[in-house]
C-alpha cells in the first residue's frame, strides 16, 4: 500500500491540464525558440564551448531529450519573480528600461543579440547600471562565490550591447541581482557590481574563437561542464559524451563541484556545532517563560504520542567526505 497522497479523479485531471499549459507557455517562450532555431545567445556565452560547437553545427538533439519540468517550473517562477520585482521598481521614482533586446559587436566582428533585464538609468549618482536577475532557492552560493563565468559574460555582454546602441552613456557598471525565490532566509536579495570594461568583450572573443576552431577543424571544443550537470540538462549528451560511463574522478572543469562539496561540509560542521551549542545551553533556559533584556521566552511542555507512518518524498542522499591523499 501506497502512503503517497492521491489525487481524485477529476482533481488528477485539472492538475493535468493546468501542468499542461504551464510547461507548454514556458516551453515556447522567446529563450526556448531561439535555442530550437539554433541561434546562439549573450546567454549561452560562457556556459560550455562543446555546446556552442554543436549548436553551430546543428547537431540533432538527442532521440526523446525532454526537459526535466522542475527547471520549467523553476524557470516560470525566475521569469515572475523577475518581472514582480521590476515593475516594483518601475512603480517607483526609479528611471527603468525593461523589454530590451540588443546585440553587441565582438572585435571580432561577430554579433550576438540578447535580452537584458533591465537599465536602471543613473542610479548610482548618476551612473547608469545593467542589471541581470538570477533567482535560486537561496543565495549561499552567490552570496560566498559570487557570479560565475557565465553570468559574468552575460552580463558584460548586454552592459556593451546597450553602449553600443546609446541605451547607456559615460561610466556604465553591470552586476547582478540575485533574488531567494524559495523566501526561506532574510537575505532574500543579494548584488555584486563591476565597472564596465573593454577588455572584456576580448575575453569573450577568446572563448568563442576556441568554438570556431573546434568547428573549423572537426574536432571537439571544451567541455566545460561536469558530467553530471551535461546529463541533467543538455540535449546533446548522447552526441558529446556518448557512451562514457561517469568518471571516478569527477568532471569538474571550473572545481564548481569541489567548492559545493566543501560548503555543504563546513555547512555540516556548522550544524554539529549548533548542535552542541543548544545542548550545552539547554538547561539553563528549560522550563523558563517570560522576558529578558532581549528576548522573550517560551516554554512548552510536549507529551509524548506514538507518530503513525508518515509518507517519504523520494530524494538524493548526498555523503561528502574528506579525500586521503
Amino acid at each position: 500500500m501506497s502512503l503517497k497522497p492521491t489525487m481524485s479523479k477529476d482533481a488528477q485531471q485539472l492538475h493535468d491540464l493546468i501542468v499542461g499549459k504551464i510547461l507548454g507557455h514556458e516551453r515556447g517562450h522567446e529563450r526556448d525558440q531561439q535555442t530550437k532555431d539554433y541561434i546562439l545567445g549573450i546567454s549561452d556565452m560562457g556556459w560550455c564551448r562543446e555546446y556552442a560547437r554543436h549548436m553551430v553545427l546543428k547537431t540533432p538533439r538527442d532521440p526523446g531529450y525532454v526537459r526535466k519540468e522542475r527547471y520549467d517550473w523553476a524557470a516560470m517562477i525566475g521569469r515572475s519573480l523577475e518581472s514582480s520585482v521590476l515593475d516594483a521598481l518601475q512603480a517607483g521614482d526609479l528611471v527603468l528600461k525593461r523589454g530590451l533586446e540588443v546585440s553587441v559587436v565582438l572585435p571580432s566582428g561577430l554579433r550576438i543579440k540578447g535580452h537584458p533585464d533591465a537599465v536602471l538609468v543613473g542610479v548610482l549618482d548618476g551612473v547608469d547600471v545593467v542589471i541581470d536577475v538570477k533567482t535560486k532557492d537561496g543565495l549561499a552560493a552567490p552570496m560566498k562565490d559570487g557570479a560565475d563565468l557565465q553570468q559574468q559574460f552575460q552580463r558584460r555582454l548586454y552592459g556593451h550591447a546597450c553602449k553600443q546602441e546609446g541605451l547607456v552613456s559615460g561610466d556604465v557598471k553591470v552586476g547582478n541581482l540575485w533574488l531567494d525565490r524559495s523566501a526561506s532566509s532574510d537575505q532574500w536579495a543579494w548584488v555584486e557590481l563591476e565597472d564596465l570594461e573593454d577588455y572584456m568583450l576580448d575575453e569573450v572573443d577568446q572563448w568563442l574563437s576556441d568554438v570556431t576552431y573546434a568547428v573549423t577543424h572537426d574536432e571537439p571544443a571544451m567541455q566545460d561542464q561536469p558530467y553530471h550537470m551535461c546529463e541533467a540538462v543538455c540535449p546533446f549528451f548522447v552526441s558529446c559524451r556518448g557512451d562514457a560511463e561517469p568518471p571516478e574522478v569527477v568532471d569538474d572543469p571550473h572545481g564548481v563541484v569541489d567548492r559545493a562539496a566543501a560548503a555543504m561540509r563546513q555547512a555540516t560542521a556548522l550544524e554539529r556545532e549548533a548542535k552542541d551549542l543548544r545542548r550545552s545551553y539547554r538547561e539553563e533556559v528549560e522550563g523558563v517563560t517570560g522576558k529578558t533584556e532581549r528576548f522573550s521566552i517560551t516554554s512548552t511542555r510536549i507529551n509524548e504520542s506514538e507518530t503513525p507512518a508518515q509518507f517519504r518524498k523520494a530524494h538524493t542522499r548526498v555523503t561528502i567526505r574528506e579525500r586521503k591523499r
